[in-house]
């Protein structure tokens, strides 16, 4: 899932970006990023999965 794979950022050290001159202090935690957007991607695909259910519920009214 979007979540498992933030959370297995946690071991990856940074090589670009803000986080790269604390690069040692980073390891164990998981990337915001990618935390944020699997986000995204849950609320996206609870969005998505509602409007199928609500589209066949609409079909046999």
């Amino acid at each position: 899932t979007a979540a498992a794979a933030a959370a297995a950022t946690a071991d990856l050290l940074p090589r670009m970006g803000r986080a790269r001159p604390h690069a040692e202090k980073s390891l164990g935690t998981p990337d915001p990023g990618a935390h944020s957007f699997a986000l995204i991607v849950h609320a996206v695909g609870e969005v998505l999965v509602g409007s199928t259910d609500e589209g066949k519920e609409h079909e046999h009214a």
